[in-house]
């Protein structure tokens, strides 16, 4: 992904399901457990009382300079940076995870810059990733 984001090769947009690497390198990822641990914290007591569960929507996965040393190795962690997470409930027993990103030269800069698409010019264009899986409920 660096490479194309660089060269502005690949796709524009690309979608990584559950069973891609890509998105199995999210799953264990600092802010994706926190966001997860809010959901779990948030319908309490829905799950204790078998009412219906709410959604986290908007939930901001920053990334610090801390991150660069807590997501070690990890190349997907270390590529995307900051990211959006939705947790949504799906029937009774899962739970979806929803991860998007827009890698641009205005977020490597991190917030210095232009961000462009890559129609204007495709190196260092504006790049979208999606990551998304789903997950056992823990009751």
């Amino acid at each position: 992904m660096t490479y194309d984001w660089i060269t502005g090769g690949g796709a524009a947009n690309r979608h990584y399901d559950g069973s891609t690497s890509s998105a199995q390198n999210m799953m264990s990822a600092r802010r994706v457990n926190e966001a997860r641990a809010f959901f779990y914290k948030k319908n309490a007591d829905a799950l204790a009382n078998g009412k219906p569960l709410e959604a986290v929507t908007n939930y901001q996965g920053k990334f610090w300079l801390d991150d660069i040393v807590r997501s070690g190795l990890n190349p997907t962690q270390q590529f995307i940076g900051s990211y959006g997470i939705e947790i949504t409930p799906v029937g009774d027993n899962q739970i979806r995870f929803d991860l998007s990103n827009n890698s641009s030269l205005k977020s490597f800069l991190y917030g210095i810059g232009p961000q462009y698409e890559r129609g204007t010019l495709p190196a260092f264009g504006n790049m979208r990733q999606t990551y998304s899986w789903t997950e056992d409920l823990k009751k």
